[in-house]
């Protein structure tokens, strides 16, 4: 049987020549000598493919018949001769069936290890496009009130011997700045650790905040003007921090690279459509490789993320931004009545 399982070609070729020799010496079969080649045969289809065991069985089933019409007596169908025929085609049978199992186990095995792996890589995807996300929170919020805080800075230098008490103001709202960076780079921090400490971190910024954000600029000494059109929705938390992240990200640009003069924003609501274009001069000396490429780089990669989109364009010493994200999750739209 060990010979049959690790050489299965050679142990059947060498118990069918006993078989024959047998035979031929005898002139009938001996029963008890099929047995080897059953088991042989049962090995060598459970082990090797379908078309050459196939190939093999059947030439072995020409070969008996032919050597026991040759040297037995009785009808070429008879019993005997059916007998043995049968034997050998019953053990391959009972190897196909196990082939067959064999391999639906192996498949089932396979798909698992698929399924396994396809996971791992979900797993590994979405803990990198979560790495990234927090990334570009953190470089939004540390910009973004690090070049807030400059201004404020900046203009309590200027107002510190002739209005020293509206200096001392812009350096308590400095202080306010600097608490607000602190609160928003632990609340980032924070959903890497995730547990317990989730409860105490401040809710997801959005568009409601804007009104804030804006005043804090304006005091900071820039001047924006803002229009709103269309109806204004409540939109999706992630469309709702994207779209605050993009003007933020906006208007810390316009602060770094601007040249003092106003910055317009516009928030356009359409049917399925948040329009945000933010345009602001840009400092003749600021040259086009000079703009913040990992800042506008971080917009559009949070504008696709929702399914939005951002276009730059440069008009001399105007640049403008304009992002566009759906007002619904990509997949779902609303259509009005007429």
């Amino acid at each position: 049987m060990l010979m049959c399982r690790r050489w299965p070609h050679a142990a059947l070729a060498a118990a069918t020549a006993v078989f024959i020799v047998y035979g031929l010496v005898v002139g009938d079969f001996n029963p008890a000598l099929q047995l080897p080649i059953m088991v042989c045969v049962y090995y060598l289809v459970t082990e090797r493919s379908p078309l050459w065991s196939a190939v093999v069985v059947t030439g072995l089933v020409v070969l008996v018949w032919i050597i026991a019409v040759a040297t037995t007596s009785g009808h070429w169908i008879g019993p005997n001769r059916l007998g043995t025929v049968a034997y050998i085609l019953l053990a391959a049978a009972v190897g196909a069936v196990s082939h067959t199992r064999r391999a639906y186990l192996e498949a089932l095995e396979s798909r698992a290890r698929l399924a396994e792996r396809m996971r791992e890589d979900e797993a590994r995807q979405r803990v990198a496009a979560e790495r990234l996300r927090i990334a570009q929170d953190l470089h939004d919020i540390t910009a973004h009130h690090l070049s807030l805080m400059h201004m404020q800075i900046a203009v309590a230098l200027r107002l510190l011997h002739t209005r020293p008490d509206e200096a001392a103001e812009i350096l308590g709202r400095l202080q306010d700045t600097a608490r607000a960076a602190l609160d928003e780079t632990k609340a980032a921090v924070g959903m890497l650790r995730g547990g317990d400490e989730s409860g105490d971190l401040a809710p997801t910024p959005g568009l409601r905040d804007l009104a804030e954000l804006i005043d804090a600029h304006r005091k900071a000494g820039m001047r924006i003007d803002v229009t709103t059109t269309g109806v204004v929705v409540d939109l999706p938390p992630a469309i709702d921090l994207t779209a605050y992240r993009i003007v933020q990200e906006a208007l810390t640009n316009a602060a770094r690279y601007g040249a003092g003069g106003e910055v317009r924003l516009d928030l356009a609501y359409g049917l399925n459509t948040l329009t945000i274009s933010v345009a602001n001069t840009v400092a003749a000396t600021v040259s086009t490789r000079a703009r913040p490429q990992f800042g506008i780089i971080g917009t559009e990669e949070r504008a696709r993320s929702v399914g939005g989109s951002v276009t730059t364009r440069r008009d001399g010493t105007e640049f403008q931004a304009v992002s566009r994200l759906p007002l619904h999750p990509v997949g779902e739209s609303w259509q009005g009545t007429s």
